[in-house]
């Protein structure tokens, strides 16, 4: 003899059915024959132990048991008629049962399916129902059927049945059934939105049915208004910036302009200079200054012809604006203004030429770039060896002015043998009586004649 190892669930259920039991024998198991109004289902005879069940999908189905293996085993699906929606969770909450079962969501921007890859799930509401906005709902409107209910109102139009289910928080939808006068019909209100039937051309219940949806609106007044107040405040800071932006724009260009002319007028300050060219006259004359001939303190020097044939030098200062009184200074006094940061020798002139003295390279002081200078390279030497001779630290060695003119006029050769110490300014002392006595020469006689 054989025993269930494992028992059939309990089951409690209060869903009503027009059943009979055909008995063969006590010891025989019970066929069930479950009548609808216009089908009947009949449970084939059994063989071994079953039991029915109701689903949560709202199917009835018969499970069987079976001793090879020892479980209970889905055998048959009473509740199967029809298209395979009558079942309130076919395709699960909120959401429509089409042709071959096909599950989808009542409208995309208000519903949204649970699950992409399973849409039996069932779908959810984008924007969630709220009994205090009330004013912002609305309806979505379908032509569909639902699971039977019991009419909460009848012989009422569609607005009225639209308008009860609007001023009931609770109410999620609201299906109207009528059957050929619009304004006389049963209404039928639900908190619970379950699958919904789609009408197919080949189905008539003899009534028309129409579901309304409760929806909240995605956009709000509400939330217009907020969004209006973020775009207007985003606009305004925007307009604030670009006109400070604009401001200081033109408070730059002003001040650049500004500077510019000021500087214009420094330059136009200066006595005797020399003809004044525009920026684009000098890019002509110096081919856009392709031709460098030297570089500067303040800038490059570039060579270049005017129109009438001239060959000239032209200096690109870099800026004025940190260099125009020392630029000023060179022009106006030709000499620049000593940077006290740089060592004292490197200030006189004086000690260049001593050094190249002593390193036999006189020649370096001459320009380059002067094709006069490098023609009478003699001539230069002999100026430097007067200038020289007149510099002598012992002012009984230097020469008289008519020496000087004598030598310019090649009358006489400059003196050989002479001190290039220029730098080493020693006080000469006079004995005057006693040996302690010692007075110092006045500035005349120091310079002694020439």
């Amino acid at each position: 003899m054989r025993k269930i190892t494992k028992p059939p669930p309990t089951i409690i259920s209060d869903q009503r059915r027009n059943t009979g039991v055909l008995c063969n024998h006590w010891r025989s198991f019970f066929p069930l024959i479950i009548r609808y109004p216009d089908e009947t289902t009949l449970i084939p005879k059994a063989v071994s132990p079953q039991y029915i069940q109701l689903m949560p999908d709202g199917h009835l189905k018969l499970f069987v048991w079976q001793f090879e293996p020892e479980e209970w085993e889905e055998n048959l699906d009473i509740t199967t008629y029809g298209y395979g929606c009558n079942y309130p969770l076919i395709c699960g909450r909120n959401s429509i049962c089409s042709a071959n079962r096909q599950c989808g969501c009542p409208r995309f921007g208000y519903f949204r399916p649970v699950d992409d890859t399973q849409p039996d799930m069932g779908c959810i509401e984008i924007t969630p129902l709220t009994c205090h906005s009330t004013q912002y709902q609305d309806f979505i409107t379908l032509n569909v059927s639902y699971v039977t209910l019991t009419a909460d109102m009848d012989m009422v139009d569609m607005e009225t049945c639209k308008q009860t289910c609007l001023n009931n928080c609770s109410c999620k939808a609201a299906f109207f059934q009528y059957d050929s006068n619009a304004s006389s019909g049963e209404c039928f209100l639900t908190s619970e939105l379950f699958t919904i039937q789609a009408i197919y051309s080949d189905y008539y219940s003899g009534y028309n049915s129409l579901a309304f949806i409760k929806v909240q609106n995605v956009t709000s007044p509400s939330v217009s208004h907020r969004v209006a107040r973020v775009v207007g405040s985003t606009i305004g800071t925007f307009v604030i910036l670009l006109l400070v932006a604009i401001g200081v724009t033109t408070y730059v260009i002003h001040k650049r302009k500004r500077n510019a002319e000021i500087e214009e007028g420094y330059l136009d300050q200066l006595p005797g200079m020399p003809n004044r060219f525009s920026y684009e006259e000098l890019t002509t004359a110096t081919e856009n200054f392709s031709k460098k001939v030297g570089e500067g303190g303040f800038g490059s020097v570039f060579e270049g012809n005017l129109k009438d044939g001239l060959k000239i030098a032209v200096k690109c200062l870099e800026g004025l604006s940190h260099i125009k009184k020392s630029f000023l200074a060179e022009i106006l006094c030709g000499r620049k203004i000593f940077d006290r940061s740089e060592p004292e020798e490197s200030w006189h002139l004086l000690f260049v030429f001593q050094k190249c003295w002593e390193q036999e390279t006189l020649l370096d002081m001459v320009d380059k770039h002067s094709e006069d200078m490098q023609l009478h390279k003699t001539e230069v030497m002999e100026m430097m060896k007067l200038a020289s001779w007149c510099l002598q630290t012992n002012f009984k060695r230097r020469p008289s002015m008519s020496s000087v003119v004598k030598v310019l006029e090649a009358g006489m050769n400059v003196e050989p043998h002479l001190d290039y110490n220029f730098t080493d300014l020693r006080i000469q002392e006079t004995e005057v009586g006693d040996e302690k006595d010692v007075t110092q020469l006045s500035v005349s006689i120091l310079s002694g004649p020439r």
